[in-house]
């Protein structure tokens, strides 16, 4: 995903380029940070978000969940929840000077904001009515 934004930076240096995440937000679209697991696949049913920037807050809701059939519990473990988890991500731009990775933070306070709220533990038997959890 990294190097798609990066080609879409026709205003900087080749080997200087900005990753802005703000100017590509198509691109991100239907990306899963997690590779390992993929929502969809664990989940078959579609929870919707809903994103208030004005009070900095989100909304998830979800339908009923019938666990047995809707749930695909990869670890056999007996018990889930349910953590949502918004975040925002800065823009990055390049500096050869970086300790680490060449790429920073255009806004160091905007990568720390995240909070996250975390359901009840359910049963892997159970089903589970339909509800919303908010952050």
């Amino acid at each position: 995903m990294g190097n798609k934004i990066l080609k879409l930076d026709t205003v900087s240096a080749v080997g200087q380029l900005f990753l802005r995440f703000s100017q590509c937000k198509q691109e991100m679209e239907g990306y899963d940070l997690n590779n390992k697991y993929l929502i969809t696949t664990i989940l078959r049913v579609s929870p919707l978000a809903e994103l208030n920037w004005e009070t900095l807050s989100a909304t998830v809701s979800h339908p009923r969940i019938n666990i047995s059939t809707n749930l695909q519990n990869i670890t056999k473990l007996p018990y889930f929840r349910l953590i949502i988890s918004p975040g925002t991500l800065s823009d990055m731009m390049y500096n050869p000077d970086g300790l680490i990775y060449n790429y920073q933070p255009i806004n160091k306070d905007l990568n720390v904001v995240c909070k996250s709220t975390i359901s009840d533990w359910y049963s892997t038997n159970d089903v589970l009515q339909a509800h919303k959890l908010s952050v």
